[in-house]
């Protein structure tokens, strides 16, 4: 985890804007795949040399110093990077609605908890709610990578 932080920190600022956004794409899979905890120290420095070096990217580009093929590359970046987020997102979720149908399962049933059954149905049905609008999102995203990869490879 600490091997993977410093790695993303060295390449926040590096100016090989497709080599480093390839490589930070890596480390933010291998991240994501430890599942740990948004509020750790190493999860937030991790975030911070991310945004770095993705406003430093922005920035340059921003200035107008790039050309259209560099452009249409950054965006499909871009969008690989939020597909992917919400790839992992609904992943999430889909594990969150588990674990809150184990522990609806794990009820005492001798015991009235009907409240405790309905938060837990309720909860589920935000769950799903919010997946279905980052599926959409997803969809979305996919299709504009599909548009945006012909136009900059040709149909």
């Amino acid at each position: 985890m600490l091997d993977i932080v410093r790695q993303a920190e060295e390449l926040a600022y590096s100016t090989d804007w497709r080599k480093t956004a390839k490589a930070m794409r890596g480390l933010r899979q291998q991240f994501h795949a430890l599942n740990l905890a948004d509020d750790d120290s190493l999860s937030i420095r991790f975030r911070i040399a991310q945004q770095t070096f993705m406003d430093r990217r922005a920035d340059y580009f921003s200035r107008g110093n790039h050309n259209k093929g560099s452009n249409l590359q950054d965006e499909l970046s871009d969008l690989q990077h939020k597909a992917e987020e919400l790839r992992v997102s609904i992943q999430n979720c889909h594990n969150t609605i588990k674990d809150l149908q184990n522990r609806r399962n794990n009820l005492d049933r001798d015991v009235d908890q009907s409240s405790i059954e309905t938060f837990i149905n309720e909860s589920c049905r935000e769950v799903e709610e919010d997946i279905s609008q980052k599926t959409a999102s997803l969809q979305l995203i996919e299709s504009q990578i599909v548009m945006l990869s012909s136009s900059f490879c040709g149909p």
